[in-house]
């Protein structure tokens, strides 16, 4: 019997009213309660039928590099721990192991990429 009395309470108070409306607010304004539109059409002959994306390793792969080569050229690599992004520099070890292994990647010297 406390509990009901506790939860009409809570039902009747300004502050619960008030999320209330700003979560139905929220709904309405998401088209969550449009249930007369129709989410898919019938696709028409000749007609748009969508898209995809396609992975294409060798795009991919060059752009990976053209941006490694910018952050090393910068010893400034972007990472991102826990979603929040962190600027790294790198110390003059890492930076050898690094040079190393763009060297090994692109078959250019290592001594080119050691240069500042």
């Amino acid at each position: 019997m406390l509990l009901l009395q506790e939860i009409k309470k809570i039902v009747k108070s300004v502050p619960y009213l008030i999320f209330v409306a700003a979560v139905v607010i929220g709904l309405f304004s998401q088209g969550v309660f449009r249930f007369q539109d129709a989410l898919l059409e019938e696709p028409q002959p000749g007609g748009n039928y969508g898209f995809k994306y396609e992975e294409i390793p060798e795009i991919i792969m060059s752009a990976a590099l053209q941006a490694l080569l910018a952050e090393f050229g910068g010893n400034d690599y972007i990472t991102y721990p826990i979603g929040f992004i962190k600027h790294v520099k790198l110390s003059e070890g890492k930076r050898q192991k690094m040079a190393e292994i763009l060297s090994e990647i692109t078959g250019a010297d290592k001594k080119q990429f050691c240069r500042k």
